[in-house]
């Protein structure tokens, strides 16, 4: 029915919520770990700035073009979108 591996997992993060961004990307990857946030091997502020990611994709997604960022975080590729969606892959 998918051709997503299932060691993909696919998420979106809702700006106009409460929830920080850096707060999606970190359960995102918990989730395709299979464990709690806390208990991730390596923490999202040991590979970048997390207000940074926050103000980076905050405001207005629409008036700054796409963006994406991709990156390594305990054991995972990260890529997230400008329009909320969020991927992650367990890295081989």
């Amino acid at each position: 029915m998918s051709d997503v591996p299932a060691s993909t997992h696919r998420t979106r993060h809702e700006f106009t919520g409460e929830r920080r961004l850096s707060t999606s990307v970190v359960q995102a990857v918990a989730t395709t770990l299979g464990t709690d946030p806390m208990s991730l091997n390596e923490r999202l502020y040991d590979v970048l700035d997390p207000d940074a990611l926050d103000r980076l994709f905050g405001g207005d997604s629409g008036t700054a073009g796409p963006r994406t960022l991709e990156f390594e975080l305990a054991g995972c590729s990260v890529t997230i979108h400008g329009d909320g969606r969020i991927v992650v892959r367990r890295s081989p």
